[in-house]
């Protein structure tokens, strides 16, 4: 019979294991979100134990194997992730859900305004006005962020580049060159397609940023500079709204670092581009 799973994490935190297990239970409570995504090898990798380890962590636990352990987890940390997010429960009106939702982004941009203050941002900045090209890689829910971003670059005249398709992001990736630089955006750190074009970013000697939640991921791996994010969001429960207002955040503290760079240069750059797309509306 499979074991509970109710309070996995708290489970792991208070069993006592062997030393070799003991290291797959720290890797786990590092970063519970990330744990359920990698596969039996990458665990075993990572903890510098082997499979052989892994399964018998799981065993210990109840399971019956690795597969039923990452399904528990996964399935707990959604459900914090739920609770964690709005703090919504079924009895709540519109407007005391709203409330709420409204409250938790405001605690998002604060935590991401922290993050910000104490990172690399400088270092990605003078990266960005140095650059030849700049590919910007993402999906899913983080390509509305990378799709500002390009925007914003370009607004300011940088040669900025993103496209939906991961197939067209690692064909641009193929054309860089040292002095070009990569934006990769990825919640999780953990997206295939993502994680791909960075290494490919970095195999080829590019400039490579991580903008993410977790500064220990594949993402990260490959990442000079790493731009944290905050939000409540899982594999399991992907999308949140609060991911997106941070990654935004930090698009914006892009774009106001450069503005600020350059501020005579950008703000022309500004004025010109406005009165260009404002000949092209129609009424």
């Amino acid at each position: 019979m499979e074991s509970d799973n109710f309070n996995l994490l708290a489970r792991v935190s208070q069993t006592h294991f062997r030393k070799a297990e003991g290291k797959v239970g720290a890797l786990l409570l590092e970063s519970p979100e990330c744990f359920y995504q990698l596969s039996i090898s990458e665990v075993a990798t990572r903890s510098q134990t082997s499979e052989a380890t892994v399964i018998r962590f799981a065993k210990v636990l109840g399971f019956s194997g690795f597969q039923s352990l990452k399904i528990s987890l996964a399935q707990e940390v959604a459900v914090a992730n739920d609770i964690l997010s709005s703090g919504v429960v079924p009895t709540d009106d519109w407007q005391k859900a709203l409330l709420k939702a409204i409250q938790m982004y405001q605690v998002t941009l604060s935590e991401t305004g922290d993050l910000l203050l104490q990172s690399c941002i400088p270092s990605v900045l003078t990266a960005i006005e140095s650059a030849t090209m700049i590919l910007i890689t993402a999906v899913g829910t983080s390509g509305s962020a990378a799709s500002m971003l390009q925007y914003k670059l370009s607004r300011l005249g940088y040669r900025a580049y993103y496209h939906a398709d991961p197939h067209n992001q690692a064909l641009q990736v193929s054309l860089l060159h040292e002095n070009d630089v990569v934006i990769a955006l990825s919640a999780s750190g953990t997206t295939k397609d993502t994680v791909d074009v960075m290494r490919l970013a970095y195999e080829q000697g590019a400039k490579t940023v991580a903008v993410t939640q977790y500064a220990k991921s594949p993402l990260t791996s490959f990442a000079q500079d790493v731009l944290l994010t905050t939000g409540r969001e899982t594999a399991i429960s992907s999308g949140a709204v609060s991911t997106a207002i941070s990654q935004l955040a930090v698009v914006d503290a892009i774009f106001i670092g450069l503005m600020l760079h350059h501020f005579n240069d950008a703000n022309d750059k500004l004025r010109h581009t406005a009165s260009t797309l404002a000949r092209d509306r129609k009424f």
